[in-house]
């Protein structure tokens, strides 16, 4: 049941709209009309809820990472599901294991790793901006992350290793991670800081949005010593179910089969019998998600 403090998505005319914090004393407003959160606690998720004017309704849902990556406030320009979908599976990123990010940006990215490492594993996301680096914090923290820390750092010239001992965030230990994901304008000045913190078998993945920077990385990866250089290029392409009207002169057997089928019109044309029905098919969208970035994976070995 939904209680205060809690993040939840809220859906609207059947679509993502925003997360929502239950807070006290507080009113969501919306085209639909206000919702003041003292209406929403104690119903169950996925519960119609009307506006005060009666004129909208809402549903609130638990969030998902699909859901996050689709609702969380843009600080930066952030990863797609296909992207996400991909850099997961490529990195072998499960229950358990340990994952360095650099470049937490919005924290969508962070909150699917998050929730793929589970609370048996960790997360640690830098961030060179110190501003960003608080809204991951907190984004993370609403959303229910608490295997994830981040930590507002420069890892060009500082790495990934705990400096200040007074210092009361969490860092992964040399030799310990499983997988790393750099999102930096400069990746290949990151790579020897993680050589240091990955167990052998390790994979990372650089993601640069113009090809001479994935030049320069996997110059630098070869040089290094790294295997299994690759790199690619994910597009998503949604399709969606259409109808249109088609004519057909047909004999006698065809004429029985079509007559059979729904929203079939027989008609006499010129002296020909001419059967329209309804013809359904799916064609992909013709705007679609364009180039991102480029996906560059390594094995440490």
């Amino acid at each position: 049941m939904i209680k205060y403090n809690q993040t939840l998505v809220v859906i609207e005319q059947k679509k993502p709209k925003c997360l929502l914090t239950i807070t006290e004393g507080q009113t969501w407003q919306s085209i639909g009309g206000a919702y003041h959160h003292l209406s929403l606690i104690d119903r169950n998720y996925g519960d119609k809820i009307q506006s005060k004017s009666e004129k909208g309704y809402i549903h609130l849902i638990q969030p998902t990472p699909s859901l996050i990556t689709e609702t969380i406030p843009h600080k930066t320009q952030i990863l797609f599901l296909a992207d996400i979908s991909i850099i997961i599976l490529k990195l072998n990123i499960k229950p358990g294991s340990i994952v360095i990010e650099s470049g937490t940006g919005s924290a969508s990215l962070s909150c699917s790793i998050a929730s793929a490492v589970g609370h048996k594993g960790r997360l640690y996301t830098y961030e060179f901006n110190e501003d960003r680096a608080k809204n991951g914090e907190e984004q993370l923290r609403k959303l229910g992350f608490p295997q994830a820390e981040c930590i507002w750092r420069d890892v060009y010239g500082q790495g990934f290793l705990k400096e200040d001992h007074g210092d009361h965030k969490r860092f992964p230990d040399a030799g310990t991670v499983d997988a790393v994901f750099l999102d930096l304008p400069q990746p290949w000045l990151a790579l020897d800081h993680s050589k240091k913190m990955m167990k052998k078998g390790g994979k990372i993945c650089c993601f640069s949005p113009c090809i001479e920077q994935v030049q320069k990385t996997c110059a630098k990866l070869k040089e290094d010593g790294w295997f299994g250089i690759e790199t690619l290029e994910c597009l998503k392409r949604n399709f969606e179910a259409r109808v249109k009207q088609e004519s057909f002169i047909f004999d006698d057997i065809q004429k029985k089969i079509c007559l059979n089928t729904k929203n079939a019109k027989i008609q006499t044309e010129e002296g020909k019998q001419v059967i329209t029905k309804n013809v359904y098919y799916s064609t992909g969208q013709q705007s679609a998600y364009g180039h991102t970035g480029y996906l560059t994976y390594a094995v440490f070995l």
